[in-house]
């Protein structure tokens, strides 16, 4: 399935007129029309105009993505013409030159249209076009008793008029999020990856809130029931993986029964993962699973066999059908004479054993680049997952503050206005990630969520400063110490510069052992220093005037 969140839908039922057309049995008509509505035009916004008219018509070349099927069709461009304004117009759209051999290919007779059709009210089939979040169009037909392989609420939007255009008022996405949801619903297990503070568990947020909503897909591989529901019935769960995490948790484990009047009474109790598998399980159902931190966890012992059911060749059709490369595994404590119940929703169900995965099974995790400390991800489990790579954004952060530009021109020990204050934390950042990456790699930079608190300070140059000044002493300079705690010298080397131009006021002493204690392998240590918040200020001023080389990004 390769699939992307549809922002509208524009369709059309046929009707004689085009049932001709499209056989070539029209005496003169080789257009399909579409009417008059100011909706098309929102539908095809975006798109250059051609051929502007006196009356105000002009035509859109509309590029329909390619269908990638059993029999592909290769992207072709599709023409809309708007008739223009005035009486004898009414305002009219249409799609011209819709012969038999010149109609979009999934339209055409033999392939869209049944051959030999005969026309009827009552049978009349649906033509659509489909736009994507991602601004692509897609087209199909649909037959009136195949509507019900749609989801329920995308047939009652095709059956409600004959002719109509319908907009999914889904709340937007940031662009990254909807980069991430789209890498989603296409390789059903994705792995945020990146620095501390670079937006992994907002993505998450914000991916969990849109899949459980009412949204739909278009599954660029299917040509009749082309349109998926990706949250009719959707289940999302959050899990934090550790290091005293199991399969017991996760999968299935045993349990005293706390009803039971025998002494010792172990039952076996479903973790997350099977009581998502098993919602899913249910027609038109989906279920997505949030992992944070999956690195901090043994992910081998935790995932077992479902490192190999993560495939999504090796799961269950869409339909729950078994394919040729179905994998069924057999679940520790479940046997065929025990019955191990999932319940949902006040509803009960049971997992069979053998146990098949079903398709609609999402997994969007995280896992922080910094986290050296933990077991690498296991390479197994690692190929299963798409990888999205998130970096320090510093554009994103300014965008979300509301100033203009990123860098730090603005930023003075007199500041001009709270965005200098903002633009400031940018710039020190940005410095500080320089040396950082320079010493032990871009993996451990300092993602722009790092500023989160200035980014509503914006009222006053007094609150702003504050809260940098809280930022650099509560988050930035721990993390520093941290990083740097067994080689003090490579911290020395990215801040010395600032220090010495801020002199008694800057806010760390770097002391060196004395000789003789230097000859026996004494190293320097750092002493912090307590500044006023304005000498604070200062002090990042200066450290972002003596940099070199930071990069700009």
């Amino acid at each position: 399935m390769t699939a992307t969140t549809i922002e509208a839908v524009l369709w059309r039922r046929v009707n004689q007129a085009t049932i001709s057309t499209l056989q070539g049995e029209s005496p003169g008509q080789y257009d399909i029309r579409l009417g008059s509505t100011a909706d098309f035009d929102g539908f095809f916004a975006g798109l250059a105009r051609n051929n502007d008219t006196p009356l105000g018509g002009f035509d859109l070349q509309v590029p329909l993505h390619a269908f990638e099927g059993r029999e592909p069709v290769s992207q072709e461009t599709l023409t809309i013409r708007y008739m223009g304004a005035g009486a004898a117009r009414k305002n009219d759209w249409y799609i011209p030159s819709q012969r038999p051999t010149t109609a979009y290919a999934l339209w055409r007779q033999g392939r869209g249209l049944k051959a030999g059709y005969t026309y009827s009210d009552a049978t009349s089939p649906f033509l659509y076009i489909l736009r994507d979040t991602a601004g692509e169009f897609h087209a199909r037909w649909i037959e009136l008793d195949q509507l019900p392989q749609l989801p329920q609420g995308f047939s009652e939007i095709l059956g409600s008029a004959d002719v109509g255009v319908h907009f999914f008022n889904t709340p937007a996405l940031s662009d990254k999020a909807q980069r991430v949801y789209d890498a989603l619903l296409r390789h059903y297990n994705v792995l945020l990856y990146g620095p501390p503070g670079t937006g992994k568990t907002h993505i998450m947020q914000e991916i969990a809130g849109q899949f459980v909503r009412d949204n739909y897909a278009v599954d660029t591989e299917e040509e009749v029931a082309a349109i998926k529901s990706t949250s009719a019935s959707a289940m999302a769960e959050w899990t934090t993986f550790h290091q005293s995490y199991s399969y017991e948790e996760f999968v299935v484990g045993l349990k005293t029964n706390p009803d039971s009047k025998r002494l010792l009474d172990l039952v076996p109790v479903p973790g997350p993962l099977l009581e998502l598998a098993e919602h899913a399980r249910r027609s038109g159902n989906s279920s997505l699973l949030l992992i944070d931190e999956i690195n901090r966890g043994n992910v081998s012992r935790i995932f077992g066999e479902f490192i190999t059911l993560l495939e999504p060749d090796k799961r269950l059709d869409d339909e729950g059908r078994l394919t040729p490369t179905s994998v069924a595994v057999r679940l520790p404590y479940v046997v065929k004479s025990s019955k191990l119940a999932v319940s949902i929703d006040g509803v009960e169900l049971l997992v069979e054993s053998p146990f098949t995965l079903p398709r609609r099974v999402y997994t969007l995790a995280s896992m922080n680049s910094v986290d050296k400390s933990v077991a690498p991800l296991d390479a197994a489990l690692r190929r299963r997952f798409y990888t999205f790579a998130l970096n320090p954004d510093f554009r994103e952060f300014a965008a979300v503050s509301g100033i203009e530009g990123t860098r730090g021109e603005g930023a003075s020990e007199g500041m001009a206005s709270p965005a200098d204050a903002v633009r400031l934390g940018v710039e020190v950042l940005r410095v500080l990630n320089s040396g950082i990456s320079h010493f032990l790699g871009g993996e451990f930079q300092m993602g722009q969520w790092y500023l989160a608190q200035l980014a509503g300070t914006l009222e006053s140059v007094e609150a702003a400063e504050a809260a940098l000044v809280e930022i650099w002493g509560s988050r930035i300079f721990p993390h520093l110490k941290e990083m740097f705690l067994s080689r003090p010298e490579q911290l020395r080397a990215i801040l010395s510069d600032a220090c010495d131009a801020a002199g008694s006021a800057s806010p760390m002493e770097f002391v060196e052992p004395p000789d003789h204690l230097a000859r026996v392998g004494a190293m320097p240590f750092l002493l912090e220093k307590d500044i006023s918040p304005q000498q604070c200020i200062n002090f990042l001023v200066k450290l972002v005037a003596t940099s070199e080389g930071a990069p700009n990004r």
